[in-house]
């Protein structure tokens, strides 16, 4: 089944002239029973938990070793690294609804690359004090040497440099809207924007990859509202128990209930 499935994105990507590809839940490098920790730790730095601070920082550390091995490559997630072969040479562009660094480090052009949830390389205050945000890679040259962590004694959790107040990655996270800085996308949603304007009266392929309903007017329904305003737009949706499609868009559009992470990390070149 997975070859049928193959061979008939392998058609569709070489026909069309454009490729949009959304990424959800499914291709996450980590998943959703892994990621709590970093949400307790999100929660320690807003002043949260007080009665777990040392338990809390720890989380924060967990996860910052996280980052940093995705980084150097040292954790990698083979289903986007398919995808980023398969769509080598083609005008395409992603936009994912994941926080996960491997989006970035698994061949695709950073350029064309959008995370409007956040991204796991950047900081901000955890106030969002300044609606500004900065790279995360000086805080981790001073924690790690030689690739480890260093010992507890020398660790000192990251802080904003115009209030003082301590620092957060900046991430997207339910319930707490108000303090996300929105400026670390902003320019990246320009350029999809841009491209997206390209697209119309062209022949454009839409893979939508295991998103489910998180934030589905960045994926889901702005697929579906492409396809209806273009007559040349064809739709792939995969996901494992949500890959339905409008009554609307069944000749323009098909669904296949399958695991898109499996299915990518199966793919044969």
């Amino acid at each position: 089944m997975y070859v049928e499935i193959c061979r008939e994105i392998e058609r569709k990507i070489k026909d069309a002239e454009m490729v949009l590809v959304g990424i959800g839940k499914e291709l996450d490098t980590v998943q959703k029973k892994e990621q709590e920790p970093v949400q307790d730790s999100k929660s320690y730095i807003m002043g949260k938990i007080l009665k777990n601070q040392e338990d809390s920082a720890q989380e924060f550390y967990e996860k910052c070793d996280f980052v940093y091995k995705k980084i150097h490559k040292k954790i990698q997630n083979p289903a986007l690294m398919n995808l980023a072969g398969l769509l080598e040479g083609k005008n395409y562009f992603i936009i994912s609804t994941n926080i996960d660094e491997c989006l970035y480090c698994s061949g695709f052009r950073k350029e064309r690359v959008l995370t409007p949830c956040g991204r796991e390389t950047l900081l901000q205050c955890s106030s969002n004090c300044n609606d500004t945000v900065w790279e995360a890679e000086p805080y981790f040259q001073q924690i790690f040497r030689d690739g480890m962590m260093v010992k507890d004694e020398e660790r000192k959790l990251p802080v904003c440099p115009a209030c003082g107040k301590t620092a957060v990655f900046n991430i997207l996270r339910a319930g707490e809207e108000e303090t996300y800085c929105e400026q670390g996308y902003l320019a990246d949603w320009e350029r999809y924007k841009k491209w997206l304007s390209g697209t119309l009266n062209r022949k454009i392929l839409l893979l939508d990859l295991g998103t489910d309903f998180y934030q589905p007017q960045l994926i889901r329904w702005a697929f579906e509202r492409t396809v209806m305003l273009n007559q040349k737009a064809y739709l792939i949706r995969i996901h494992e128990t949500l890959a339905n499609i409008p009554k609307e868009l069944t000749e323009r559009a098909v669904s296949f209930f399958v695991n898109s992470r499996e299915l990518f990390e199966q793919w044969r070149l």
